[in-house]
């Protein structure tokens, strides 16, 4: 099993050399002992190099979060984004006069696993008062608060939230590249 998931890495880091790694050298290096300690039967050295690897490449795709964040709409002034590779989430807050948005993008497999279950039965999610939309060709919700919540190729749910109408934070989320978000 790890052997597969070591491959699948190997794949994953090839295919993703576009995307901005801290060290690729080190993430490499971390899948190759990771399989090195598997093949000779070092299991937990194996699983410990398996997890440095994910540390690493959760990271980078941190790092790289606060780009997809959407550029203020005019007349909104915005906030220094904050992001957290513990969280693999990133956010920023957008301002205009008393209205207040917030837009976050998480990677966070707890979040994603509650959004995923509401999305797949829309009778938990009228149940909980939220209703299902799409964005940009993706399912999401409208909670009863007005938070819109959207689930991006089952990996990342990007969170609007704030006073402020529907139609502006919609607006926000039109502004992100869900196609290159949903690639990273």
């Amino acid at each position: 099993l790890l052997t597969t998931i070591v491959a699948a890495a190997f794949i994953a880091l090839a295919a993703g050399t576009a995307v901005a790694q801290p060290k690729p050298d080190e993430t490499e290096a971390a899948i190759r002992a990771a399989l090195k300690a598997y093949r000779s039967g070092q299991r937990l050295e194996a699983k410990a190099e398996m997890e440095r690897a994910a540390g690493l490449i959760d990271q980078s795709v941190t790092q790289r979060l606060p780009d997809f964040l959407p550029k203020p709409l005019d007349g909104w002034s915005i906030d220094e984004a904050e992001a957290s590779s513990s969280a693999l989430s990133a956010s920023r807050s957008y301002s205009k006069g008393a209205q207040r948005v917030r837009i976050s993008i998480t990677g966070d497999m707890r979040v994603l696993t509650a959004m995923a279950f509401l999305i797949v039965d829309p009778a938990q999610a009228r149940e909980a008062g939220a209703k299902l939309i799409q964005v940009k060709g993706n399912a999401a919700l409208m909670t009863s608060d007005g938070q819109i919540q959207v689930l991006v190729a089952n990996r990342f749910l990007v969170i609007a939230e704030g006073e402020s109408s529907d139609g502006i934070k919609g607006a926000f989320l039109e502004q992100i590249d869900i196609q290159s978000l949903s690639k990273l």
